[in-house]
Formats: structure tokens, sequence, C-alpha cells
């Protein structure tokens, strides 16, 4: 859990959430251009890190085991992010047992009851 923790902290966050996330879609969104470089230069780091995820993930309900755990709850936002991009989406095709498991945390009450996108998304904050 804490490998799994560590590696989003130190690997994806800023990758997924800064550098394509926000340069794909907030900035867009307020009338700016996305960074295409630093977009391109992101998605070489994303893909090892989910590439490692996916097989530490195995054939497991969740990212660490058959209980949800923080590594779960941390790496979802991140993912849900990530996805309502192109390349986020592609990406995550290519990753079968992660494509599943976030579908799986997506039907979850919880997840269901989270809202993504509040009032200054839309005017181009984060």
């Amino acid at each position: 859990m804490n490998q799994i923790i560590s590696v989003f902290d130190s690997y994806t966050y800023r990758p997924m959430v800064w550098d394509v996330y926000v340069q794909r879609i907030v900035i867009p969104g307020s009338g700016g251009r996305a960074d295409e470089e630093l977009i391109a230069t992101a998605l070489p780091t994303i893909q090892t890190a989910l590439q490692q995820i996916d097989l530490w993930r195995g054939d497991s309900e969740f990212l660490v085991g058959d209980a949800i755990t923080l590594a779960d709850l941390y790496a979802y936002p991140m993912l849900r992010y990530f996805i309502e991009t192109g390349e986020g989406e592609a990406m995550l095709a290519s990753f079968p047992r992660l494509q599943e498991w976030l579908s799986q945390m997506q039907l979850r009450p919880s997840a269901r009851a989270t809202s993504f996108h509040s009032a200054s998304d839309s005017e181009g904050g984060f």
C-alpha cells in the first residue's frame, strides 16, 4: 500500500493532474492554450508508473488485495481526472486490469457521490 501511494505521489500526481489534465482540460476551458510539449514529456513517466502499478495489482479486486485500502482512495481521483483527457483514456486502455479497477471504483457509492467538477473548474481554477 505504501509503495503504491509513493509511486502515485512521486511519479504520477504532477504529470497526470498538472501536466496533462490541467493542460488539456482546465487551461483550454479558460481560453488558454495547452503546453503540448509539457504533455508529451509527462506521458512516458505516467506510462512507466501505471505499468508497475498494473503489475502489482495483478488479479486482486483492489490495488492491494481484496479489500479497499488508502492506496485505492489515493489513486482514484488522480486516475479519474487523467482519463478525462484523450491521452489518459488511451493510455488506461492499455492496462485492462487498471481499467477494470477504475470501473469498479466508479461504481462505489462514495465515488458516485463525489463531484469532480466545481464551479471553480469551469472558471479556470483548480
